[in-house]
C-alpha cells in the first residue's frame, strides 16, 4: 500500500510542478491540460494536485508505520480518508463541470479510491489487500469515491442460496407423519427464504427431514403461496398444523379406501 501511495504522490507532485511552471502534461489528449488550466484546479490559490500529493504522502507514511500504530493512532487513516474525499470532490467537480475525461491516467488515479475505502480497514486490521488496477476514466473514479465505494464493487454478485438449518428435535409423531406423507405422495412446495416454510420444517424436526416430502421452488418454480401442500390431489396453501395434516391424511386414506371399494364393486358387479 505504501508503494501505491508513493506512486500517487509522485504523480500529483508532477502535476503540481506542471501547473506551477505552466508546462504541458505528458498526456496524449488535450483534456488534462484543460483541467490544470481551469479555475477549478486550485483551492484558495493552492493547486489541488499539491493537496493530493500531501494526502498520498501521509498515506504512504501511515502505511509504512501501520504495524506500530497504537489504538489512539488508528484514527489517522480516518482523517486521511477525509482528505482523500475532499481531493476526489475537487477532481469530480473538474470532470463534471468541464466534461473532460483523462482516460490515459485512470490506472494511476484509481488507487486513491482504494485508500479512502478499503485502505483504512486494511491498516487497522493489519491485513494485506492489493486492489486490481483497471483503466477507467478519472471522472468516473472521482465520482465513485464520493459515496465511499469503488467502481470495481458495482458488479452484481450472485450468491447460491443456503437453506436455514432445522434445529428442533423430531418426535415419534412427526417422524411417522413425515413417512406417511412421503408414502402417500404428498408434497410441500416452498422456498428457502419463506419463514412459514421454515416454521413448518421446524415443527417436524431435523430427523424427520430425511422423510419430509419437500420441494424447493427457488429459483425456477413458483407458487401463489408458500408453503403449498398437495395431498391426494387436494391443494392447501399456507402453514398447516400437525393435527390438521393428520386429519388431511386420514381424509385422503378414507377417499382412497372409498375409491378402492367402488372399483372392486364395479369389477364384481356387487
Amino acid at each position: 500500500m505504501a508503494a501505491l501511495a508513493s506512486v500517487g504522490a509522485a504523480e500529483t507532485l508532477y502535476l503540481t510542478a506542471t501547473k506551477l511552471l505552466n508546462a504541458s502534461v505528458a498526456c496524449p489528449t488535450s483534456g488534462c491540460d484543460a483541467v490544470l488550466s481551469s479555475p477549478y484546479s486550485q483551492l484558495f490559490g493552492v493547486p489541488l494536485p499539491l493537496l493530493g500529493a500531501a494526502a498520498y504522502t501521509a498515506v504512504a507514511l501511515a502505511a509504512g508505520g501501520a504495524a506500530s500504530l497504537t489504538r489512539s493512532g488508528r484514527a489517522v487513516p480516518s482523517w486521511l480518508s477525509s482528505g482523500l474525499a475532499a481531493d476526489a470532490a475537487g477532481r469530480g467537480l473538474m470532470c463534471v463541470v468541464l466534461d473532460i475525461s483523462c482516460r490515459q491516467r485512470g490506472a494511476v488515479q484509481q488507487p486513491g479510491g482504494w485508500y479512502g475505502t478499503g485502505g483504512r480497514w486494511q491498516m487497522q486490521q493489519g491485513q494485506a489487500w492489493e486492489p486490481p488496477l483497471q483503466r477507467w476514466p478519472c471522472c468516473m473514479l472521482a465520482l465513485a469515491r464520493l459515496p465511499g465505494t469503488g467502481i470495481s464493487n458495482a458488479a452484481e454478485l450472485e450468491l447460491p442460496y443456503i437453506s436455514p438449518q432445522v434445529t428442533t428435535e423430531s418426535s415419534q409423531q412427526t417422524l411417522s407423519l413425515a413417512h406417511r406423507l412421503r408414502e402417500a405422495g404428498a408434497v410441500m412446495y416452498g422456498a428457502f427464504w419463506c419463514s412459514h416454510c421454515y416454521d413448518q420444517k421446524q415443527e417436524f424436526g431435523a430427523a424427520a427431514m430425511a422423510e419430509f416430502p419437500y420441494v424447493e421452488c427457488f429459483p425456477q418454480g413458483w407458487k401463489k403461496a408458500f408453503p403449498t401442500w398437495i395431498i391426494n390431489g387436494n391443494t392447501t396453501e399456507g402453514q398447516v398444523e400437525l393435527a390438521q395434516l393428520e386429519q388431511m391424511m386420514a381424509d385422503a386414506q378414507g377417499q382412497g379406501a372409498a375409491a378402492q371399494d367402488s372399483a372392486v364393486a364395479a369389477v364384481t358387479g356387487q
